[in-house]
C-alpha cells in the first residue's frame, strides 16, 4: 500500500485525479458477498444506476451493514469527479461468504472482467476496511491507482454502546470461532469433569455447564450445515481421489486420541477442584491439535498443486497461525495455572521462562507466515500480465 495516498470525499479534496487523463475507475469490494446473499444481486455490478440500486437494495435488506455506506460513498466519489468533467465509471466486486482462497479468486476474476469491459487507465479504490484492501497488489499491477477512500460510518451514542457493539461483534463469524468456541469447550469440559467425579463432584453446576457449552458450541460451528456440507464434499472427494479428504480424516484422528489420551492421564490424577482439572485438560490436549492443525492445511496444499499445479501460500498460512494460535493459548494457561495455584512446586521464574518460550515461538511463527505469504503473493501478482489498455472514446 506504500505511496498510495488516502482520499476524502468533499469538495477539492480528490485533488490527486486533477493530473490523471484517461478513464478512472471507482471501485468497491465487498469482500464476503453481502450484496449477493442480503441483496441477492449478481456481482460484478458496472455503472451508476446498478450500483445505486444495489447500495439502496443492501441497506434495506441489513441497514447496518457498512457495505451499503461505503458503496454510497464511492457514488459520491463518482459524482464529484463526473462533476470536474472527468471520464469514471464506479463498479463493485463482490466474493464469497467463504472469506479466503475462493473469495479472492471471485474479486481477482471479476475485476479482470471490469478492467476488459471499462478499458480504464487509473482507479480510486474505495472501502470500509483493511479487509476489503487486499485487492491492492493486483489492482496496482493492472491499473494506476490514485488513493483510497476509507469509509468511517458514524454511529449514534446509543448504538455505540457496549451491549450492543458485543452483540454486534458476537454474531461474526470470526469472533465466534475465535472466543466463544473456545469458551464453549471450557464449559463443557467442566461440566464433564464436574459430573463424572474426576475433581469434586457438582452434578447440578456440571449438568448446565455442559448443556450451555455444548449449545454455543453447536450455534458457532454450525454443525447441522456443516455436517451436511461436509458428507457432500466428502462423497465428491472420494469420487475425485482427493487427497484432502483423507488427511481431514487423520486430522480428526489425532483430535479424537488426543481428547481420549489426555482424559485418561486426567482421571489418574487427583486434583482439588474442577477449574484445576479442566485447565490441566486443556493444557495437555493443546498439543494434539499443532499435528491435527499441520496434517489439516498440509494436505489442503499439497492436494491443491497436484490438482492445479500451483501452490496456494494461504494455506500454508493458515497453518501456521493456526500453530501459533495453539502456542499462544498454552502461555494463557500456563499462566492462569500459577495464579490460580494450580502448579504447586513451580515458582515463578520458571513460568516467566516458560511463558517467554511460548511468546517467542508465537511471535516467530506468525511473522515468518505472514511474511512468507505476502512475499509469494506480490510474486505471484507481479508475474501476471498487465491487461492491455486502450484510450477510451471521447
Amino acid at each position: 500500500m506504500a505511496n498510495v495516498p488516502f482520499l476524502r470525499i468533499g469538495s477539492g479534496s480528490l485533488s490527486e485525479t486533477k493530473g490523471a487523463s484517461g478513464m478512472i475507475l471507482i471501485l468497491c469490494v465487498d469482500r464476503d458477498n453481502d450484496f449477493g446473499v442480503k441483496a441477492k444481486v449478481k456481482s460484478p455490478i458496472i455503472g451508476r444506476k446498478a450500483n445505486v440500486q444495489a447500495a439502496v437494495k443492501l441497506a434495506l435488506a441489513d441497514p447496518e451493514d457498512s457495505d451499503s455506506n461505503s458503496l454510497f460513498a464511492a457514488i459520491k466519489v463518482y459524482d464529484e469527479l463526473r462533476k470536474a468533467g472527468k471520464s469514471v465509471e464506479i463498479a463493485t466486486l463482490c466474493g464469497d461468504t467463504d472469506v479466503g482462497e475462493k473469495s479472492d479468486h471471485l474479486i481477482t476474476y471479476q475485476l479482470g472482467e471490469v478492467i476488459s469491459n471499462v478499458k480504464p487507465e487509473n482507479a480510486i479504490l474505495v472501502s470500509d476496511g483493511p479487509e476489503d484492501e487486499f485487492v491492492l497488489p493486483v489492482l496496482k499491477s493492472k491499473l494506476k491507482v490514485l488513493g483510497i477512500q476509507r469509509v468511517v460510518v458514524k454511529q449514534s451514542e446509543r448504538i455505540e454502546s457496549a451491549i450492543y457493539i458485543i452483540r454486534k461483534g458476537m454474531a461474526k463469524e470470526e469472533i465466534q470461532k475465535g472466543i466463544i468456541v473456545p469458551i464453549s469447550l471450557i464449559a463443557m469440559t467442566w461440566g464433564i469433569f464436574a459430573m463424572t467425579g474426576i475433581a469434586p463432584r457438582n452434578l447440578g453446576a456440571g449438568a448446565i455447564a455442559l448443556l450451555i457449552g455444548t449449545y454455543f458450541l453447536l450455534q458457532s460451528l454450525r454443525i447441522k450445515e456443516r455436517a451436511l456440507e461436509t458428507f457432500k464434499e466428502v462423497r465428491a472427494g472420494m469420487l475425485a481421489a482427493k487427497l484432502s479428504i483423507f488427511t481431514s480424516l487423520i486430522s480428526f484422528l489425532f483430535i479424537f486420541v488426543g481428547a481420549a489420551y489426555t482424559y485418561q492421564i486426567s482421571i489418574k490424577t487427583a486434583f482439588v477442584s474442577v477449574e484445576e482439572a479442566s485447565l490441566f485438560f486443556a493444557s495437555g490436549f493443546l498439543w494434539w491439535t499443532i499435528p491435527a492443525i499441520a496434517v489439516r492445511w498440509g494436505g489442503d496444499f499439497a492436494d491443491f498443486y497436484l490438482r492445479q499445479k500451483r501452490l496456494v501460500w494461504s494455506h500454508v498460512y493458515m497453518m501456521l497461525s493456526g500453530v501459533a494460535m495453539v502456542l499462544l493459548l498454552g502461555a494463557v494457561f500456563v499462566l492462569l495455572r500459577y495464579f490460580l495455584g494450580f502448579l504447586r512446586g513451580t515458582t515463578f521464574d520458571e513460568v516467566v521462562r516458560q511463558v517467554g518460550i511460548y511468546l517467542l515461538a508465537t511471535v516467530t511463527i506468525a511473522i515468518t507466515g505472514a511474511i512468507s505469504y505476502r512475499y509469494m503473493k506480490d510474486r505471484q501478482t507481479v508475474k501476471q500480465p498487465p491487461v492491455p489498455q486502450t484510450q477510451p472514446k471521447v
